[in-house]
């Protein structure tokens, strides 16, 4: 019979997840959502420009509009499609249309 260290014993005590997936289902109907809200003509304008203004590299805070709610994201911008509407945060793209709030970060 081998003998097997305390820590070896103690795994198979450790933490077991027989419904795996279910917190996130469970997570996924309790999420109450939110509608988009309409950007005013000027706060479109204002989020145009600094779109412009945005290049590859810059470290940004993005607050966009993904599946019924906002979410905020912080990363540098590795693409800007201005063709096809959209910037990309390491792999993450995010349509402008989906963008209200762009904020340079350090």
């Amino acid at each position: 019979m081998q003998k097997h260290s305390m820590a070896e014993r103690a795994m198979q005590f450790g933490a077991f997840d027989a419904l795996k997936g279910f917190d996130g289902m469970i997570d996924e109907e309790t999420r109450i959502p939110v509608h988009r809200r309409e950007l005013s003509e000027d706060e479109a304008a204002h989020l145009s420009k600094k779109l412009a203004k945005l290049s590859k590299g810059q470290s940004v805070r993005i607050t966009y509009y993904v599946r019924d709610n906002y979410t905020v994201i912080s990363g540098t911008v590795t693409e800007i499609e201005g063709a096809l509407s959209y910037l990309a945060l390491g792999r993450i793209r995010i349509p402008f249309g989906d963008i209200v709030y762009v904020a340079e970060t350090e």
